[in-house]
């Protein structure tokens, strides 16, 4: 049966997406993460030789990278993800396979796609994380076109998609061209009677839009968003999209963005996203959120949020196997030295990191287990065993299939 494959790759605080479509192209959504992973993680290693098990009938090419906006942890593991690597000794991969030497030669890029380009000179001026920006310009992965996509209104003039081409070695503009239809084809096709199609729906959506109270910065709310369809089936990309970004898809794509299959929750489980408007309309049968382990930095996602997502997908009545999910929730600050005394009085092995500010317990099995101390208030990190077909990343890498029968988790 046709189907997309989506692997959203165990990151860390990051994001990664690999999605090979029905007729074999290929395409990359985001490549980031604030851990250096490609050393010794066995997830970021088992992804990038996947990508080139998937290329090498392609001449090692992927059709399309899509960077969502400017971040680091979105963008910044792209040069390594896709240069050639060797690794010095063997290496285990997650389902118990040793590798000795494993190496990937090179892949090259066709097409990118960004947000918030820096200029008409330097669409890359933003993303320089790893030296992408000098990487692309000196034609390393053989990109031809560069595209900024602007779709953030819904009147009948201002989406515009701007183009440099490797002609100019991407430093001037090449043209820039009216959005139909408030969206941008990325790939589309056709396998068997069944067509698919990839879309950018929104890109440059400015912080504020419909005088929405927006606490997030402009570059999450310029997010570039992704609909991959398999005819009457969905798949919702959200970058770090935020109330602005979800106020504008409600506005323009309200229709297209309902009843999706599967949703990557916008901004890894922020609360500066997910507004009860976009959970409802989208009313996802199955959603991803991709986050770190123990993600104590950004303390996401936030148990609000994914108490959100949890509600409306459970009303769908799917089940997956069980699997813990955890979230962050507010807590009053005396709270925290309370039951981090109470731990220790009970002779319960604790932790601490290294900045005294964040401890969980070595064997928390399905209780809450970890606390982060803030000036005025604390939070607790809960871990939850569900068979809701909601997941994360923070402990391994996810695996979907879209068909024409919808979705399911590999």
């Amino acid at each position: 049966m046709a189907a997309f494959t989506f692997i959203f790759v165990e990151m860390g605080q990051g994001d990664c997406t690999l999605v090979q479509c029905p007729d074999g192209r290929v395409v990359v959504v985001d490549c980031g993460s604030t851990n250096a992973k490609e050393a010794n993680d066995k997830y970021w290693i088992q992804a990038y030789l996947q990508l080139r098990t998937w290329t090498r009938t392609r001449s090692n090419k992927i059709d399309a990278l899509i960077l969502t906006h400017p971040d680091a942890d979105h963008h910044n593991q792209v040069v390594t993800f896709f240069q050639a690597l060797t690794w010095s000794g063997n290496v285990t991969l997650p389902d118990g396979t040793v590798l000795t030497k494993p190496a990937g030669g090179k892949v090259d890029i066709d097409t990118i796609y960004v947000s918030n380009a820096v200029s008409d000179t330097s669409p890359l001026g933003h993303y320089t994380g790893a030296a992408l920006n000098t990487n692309v310009y000196s034609h390393y992965f053989n990109t031809s076109t560069v595209y900024e996509v602007t779709s953030n209104t819904t009147k009948s003039k201002g989406n515009v998609l701007k183009r440099w081409t490797k002609a100019s070695n991407f430093g001037t503009l090449a043209g820039t061209q009216s959005i139909t239809g408030n969206k941008v084809n990325v790939l589309s096709g056709g396998t068997g009677a069944q067509s698919w199609s990839i879309d950018i729906l929104a890109g440059n959506v400015p912080g504020g839009y419909g005088k929405v109270k927006d606490l997030a910065t402009e570059d999450n709310a310029r997010s570039l968003i992704t609909l991959f369809t398999m005819g009457t089936r969905k798949v919702l990309l959200c970058g770090d999209a935020t109330l602005s970004t979800e106020k504008f898809l409600l506005d323009a794509h309200a229709a297209t963005i309902s009843d999706v299959d599967l949703i990557m929750v916008p901004h890894h489980g922020s609360a500066y996203a997910s507004g009860w408007d976009f959970v409802k309309k989208t009313n996802p049968s199955a959603g991803v959120v991709s986050v770190g382990f123990l993600e104590h930095s950004f303390r996401l996602p936030r148990y609000s949020i994914l108490e959100r997502w949890l509600e409306t997908i459970e009303k769908k009545g799917a089940t997956i196997a069980d699997h813990d999910i955890d979230y962050w929730e507010l807590i009053d600050f005396d709270e925290v030295d309370e039951q981090y005394n109470k731990w220790v009085a009970s002779s319960q092995k604790v932790a601490w990191n290294d900045s005294k500010t964040f401890c969980y317990l070595l064997n928390p099995g399905n209780k809450a287990f970890a606390l982060y101390k803030l000036q005025k208030a604390g939070m607790w990190l809960y871990r939850e065993t569900v068979n809701s077909p909601l997941t994360m990343t923070s402990q391994k890498t996810q695996v979907y299939q879209l068909s024409s029968a919808g979705v399911s988790l590999q």
